[in-house]
């Protein structure tokens, strides 16, 4: 997706110039460059757009170009960035007088959407903001529109509500084409959020797979996912492959950062656990409120047990309850490798032979996988691995 940026930048270098240059050709390029970034999920590269657009020049009459600018960086950073920056930045947009512009119904209602991240005003408030929002004011930003109201509902614990949503932006004519950038995935990333929440990992895995495997939002709720059905190592693994293209955008870091976390603890490896939620107080502006929503209620007794200054004065509701299930067992690789040897049909003599273990101590392990998985039968243990994706 990034290259239809570039393709966009070279052909607006190439065409006849509009506006002259004092009249903000250069911003207009940058501004519709970087919603192009924005809408294909290549949120760095929106915000170098737009902060060029910010630092163009232009008369008073195309001020909604910088406004636009200012606006739809903040709605980045409050939903994936610093809703420190996101909140300084629409600070700096109000102060930008509305041209009475038809775009300007847009950028009031991405103002909003940002709002609704921030923590300044009550949440009841921020969520009725959002609700107030004609739907044909947000046009083209409804992805964004639709992660926002579904993270203020859920944190709110209307997740009835939030279903409802869904089901209706699924049964809109959205402009969108499926599994391409963010516009189209931000259904089926709603949805495999939905199903983790539900506990039906099957469904969250068929909805995963229709996203852009490229974004990292998908990237992090695959490890989320691996997560949820007990593969730590494979969550781990993802959340260390994404380390340098989180960085400059904290939402998405923190959250890799405590997927780091949930699957060292599911690991009972305590020390790294430790050593990560360590390195989270030493981010910049320390951890917030917001933050705090992607970490499970066991993550945070955890913190507040084995990490000196965990601030215990922040009591931030959660985004999903289950979506880090650090409670409970994971398998070993033995295990893993036992249950698999099961799903094929092995017998006990077969599955002992070919993990040079006897009888007796394969009856152990299978004893194991029965109290971690919940069940007390190999055909239960089957279909729960299978329900799990673990098979």
């Amino acid at each position: 997706m990034p290259k239809r940026v570039e393709r966009f930048d070279a052909k607006a270098n190439m065409t006849k110039q509009i506006f002259s240059q004092n009249r903000g050709w250069s911003t207009f390029v940058a501004v519709q460059s970087g919603i192009t970034a924005m809408y294909a999920g290549d949120f760095r590269a929106a915000i170098i757009h737009f902060t060029r657009a910010r630092a163009g020049m232009v008369d008073d009459e195309l001020l909604f170009l910088r406004r636009d600018a200012i606006v739809k960086t903040a709605l980045i950073e409050a939903l994936y960035g610093d809703v420190a920056r996101a909140e300084a930045l629409l600070a700096e947009a109000s102060t930008l007088p509305h041209c009475g512009s038809w775009v300007e119904l847009e950028i009031d209602a991405a103002h909003i959407i940002a709002e609704s991240q921030l923590p300044a005003r009550p949440a009841r408030e921020r969520l009725e903001a959002l609700r107030a929002i004609p739907l044909h004011h947000f046009g083209e930003l409804w992805p964004f529109y639709l992660v926002a109201l579904q993270r203020r509902l859920l944190v709110a614990g209307e997740t009835d509500e939030a279903k409802h949503h869904l089901m209706m932006f699924e049964q809109m004519q959205l402009t969108q084409t499926e599994g391409e950038g963010f516009t189209g995935s931000a259904i089926s990333l709603s949805a495999t959020l939905d199903a983790l929440l539900e506990g039906d990992f099957t469904e969250a895995s068929a909805r995963l797979e229709r996203a852009d495997p490229g974004l990292l939002v998908t990237q992090l709720m695959h490890a989320a996912l691996d997560l949820a059905v007990g593969r730590p190592r494979a969550a781990l693994q993802r959340a260390s492959d994404m380390r340098d293209r989180t960085r400059t955008l904290r939402v998405l870091n923190v959250w890799r950062l405590a997927t780091m976390a949930g699957g060292h603890l599911l690991l009972r490896d305590e020390d790294s656990c430790r050593e990560v939620l360590e390195f989270i107080l030493q981010l910049p502006g320390g951890l917030r409120e917001t933050d705090l929503i992607f970490f499970p209620q066991q993550l945070r007794a955890f913190a507040s047990a084995h990490v000196a200054g965990w601030p215990e004065s922040l009591q931030a509701p959660l985004l999903a309850p289950g979506l880090f299930p650090t409670s409970g067992e994971t398998l070993t690789q033995r295990e893993l490798d036992i249950l698999y040897a099961i799903a094929q049909g092995g017998s006990r003599e077969s599955i002992a032979r070919a993990q040079y273990i006897s009888v007796n101590t394969l009856k152990a392990h299978l004893r194991s996988i029965y109290r971690k998985l919940g069940v007390n039968s190999r055909t239960a243990a089957v279909l729960e691995a299978e329900r799990r994706r673990l098979v």
